[in-house]
């Protein structure tokens, strides 16, 4: 008997659980899947101790030098602002010496979600899913792009999609045999 890859596996379940929310969608049913989709592992990590056992340069921002000293930013918090979008909001870290802005980072991606000044204390990231979690992270950045080495990290689930009710279109039809016009 020949042996199924993972992903094999993984892209069945997958057009199961496509044909399961049709189905449910014809029936007018709600569907909810059995399991939660796998969530990624950070892609944001904290700095590793370098080989001789000091603290390691590498910041918690991939691909980017960290500034010791450098503090993440204070307060940070996130909303939904609609049912794809949501808001990051923050204070200056409270020593706010040689910060030149903010970097912000979505779970899962090693490229910025959002770049801003110093003086902007907020970002808005887009193309969020209904009833997901998403983990974001804030670093300050200094003037030579050295990021702070530990992040403020923030979670926010998206609200779930609205249940939309379809109209009872049989409530319009003339039954047969009437005498409507």
């Amino acid at each position: 008997m020949a042996r199924r890859s993972p992903m094999t596996h993984s892209v069945r379940a997958a057009r199961t659980a496509v044909a399961l929310a049709a189905a449910a969608l014809l029936a007018g049913t709600a569907f909810t899947p059995a399991q939660p989709a796998p969530t990624l592992p950070d892609t944001p990590r904290a700095a590793a101790p370098a080989p001789d056992g000091t603290a390691s340069e590498r910041a918690a921002a991939p691909d980017r030098p960290a500034a010791p000293g450098l503090t993440a930013p204070d307060e940070l918090r996130v909303e939904a602002t609609g049912p794809t979008t949501a808001r990051l909001s923050w204070q200056p870290p409270s020593d706010h010496d040689g910060v030149n802005g903010y970097v912000v980072f979505q779970q899962g991606t090693s490229t910025p979600i959002a770049e801003v000044e110093a003086d902007t204390l907020s970002a808005d990231v887009g193309s969020l899913e209904p009833g997901i979690s998403y983990t974001f992270t804030v670093h300050s950045v200094d003037d030579e792009g050295r990021v702070s080495p530990v992040p403020r990290r923030v979670e926010l689930v998206m609200p779930p999609r609205p249940e939309v009710e379809l109209p009872d279109t049989d409530a319009h039809r003339p039954t047969p045999g009437s005498d409507r016009d």
